[in-house]
């Protein structure tokens, strides 16, 4: 809630927490709401997010405040694309009352194209066996904060999570990225490629992760990027790179990571870590351990 002495700032009844702007402010609601409404306050909703985004002006800093237990079934690559530049879209609700938008096929996607966009509080879920790219960005300067990949059933995972490409400044923070445990399917969680300056901060990430769980493996080199702070479990035994695996050019810092892999036989490729630089990374290859420090992603003695 935001106030300036003892006046209460809202918008269509509802306050304004924390977020002040000089555009324009959006509701949705697929439980309350109609494409048919205006959307400028919670009694007038959109239903859909897609009908949001087009009701949007590009980089007047509008915001779209998604509804508690607002759920969309995102069924190909067009059901909401994001494409309009500096936008806010913040998920209202906790817990299974946050906003929820479900990928029920393989090529379900959502193709942020908009920069300078920010995406808050809401659930990504895999509906179905491998889905091939959760979210692709595309676009410099967004950000995504306290957001949920998972999955709805045993046996649905994303093969990859979310992916920057050609996609600078972007920012993933307090996120959690949860595939099944000890169950084949997701390969990534972040993946990256020409993607400079990209921080993943403070984001946990558990299951089984075949590639690993943050990844930039392709030919195009990142640079300047910041993998801090991060908690990653792996139960993948099978794979060759646990944790972190970048391509061997990508440049920038790796610090203050905690991960564990269960596999003991390839514990010096825990990290991968390219041209990064490495800090205070910690890292464990099986249960009943306790981590050791790692130096050019080798444990140390």
């Amino acid at each position: 809630m935001t106030t300036f002495g003892d006046q209460v700032y809202q918008y269509g009844g509802m306050p304004v927490g924390g977020v002040m702007t000089t555009g324009n402010v959006f509701f949705v609601s697929s439980v309350t709401g109609s494409d048919g409404n205006n959307g400028k306050k919670p009694s007038q909703a959109f239903a859909t997010l897609d009908k949001a985004t087009n009701a949007c002006t590009a980089n007047k800093n509008d915001i779209v405040y998604i509804m508690p237990n607002h759920a969309e079934t995102i069924s190909g690559s067009t059901t909401w694309v994001p494409d309009i530049a500096g936008v806010q879209y913040i998920g209202v609700g906790l817990g299974a009352d946050a906003p929820e938008l479900t990928f029920s096929a393989t090529g379900s996607t959502i193709d942020v194209t908009g920069a300078n966009s920010l995406f808050k509080n809401i659930r990504f879920i895999a509906g179905i066996s491998a889905v091939v790219e959760g979210i692709d960005v595309g676009a410099n300067h967004v950000t995504f904060e306290n957001c949920t990949w998972d999955f709805s059933s045993t046996g649905y995972d994303f093969v990859k999570m979310i992916d920057f490409t050609s996609a600078d400044y972007c920012t993933v923070k307090n996120c959690r990225f949860i595939a099944e445990n000890a169950t084949a399917g997701s390969e990534r969680g972040v993946h990256f490629e020409a993607a400079d300056h990209l921080i993943v901060e403070g984001c946990l990430f558990t299951g089984d992760y075949s590639a690993a769980p943050i990844t930039s493996t392709d030919a195009d080199v990142s640079k300047s990027v910041l993998i801090l702070n991060n908690r990653i479990y792996n139960d993948d035994t099978a794979s060759t790179n646990g944790g972190i695996r970048l391509i061997a050019a990508s440049t920038g810092m790796i610090a203050h990571n905690m991960i564990a892999w269960l596999n003991d036989d390839e514990g010096d490729k825990v990290i991968d870590p390219g041209s990064c630089i490495m800090f205070e990374n910690y890292t464990a290859t099986a249960i009943d351990t306790y981590a050791l420090a790692t130096l050019h992603g080798t444990a140390a003695s």
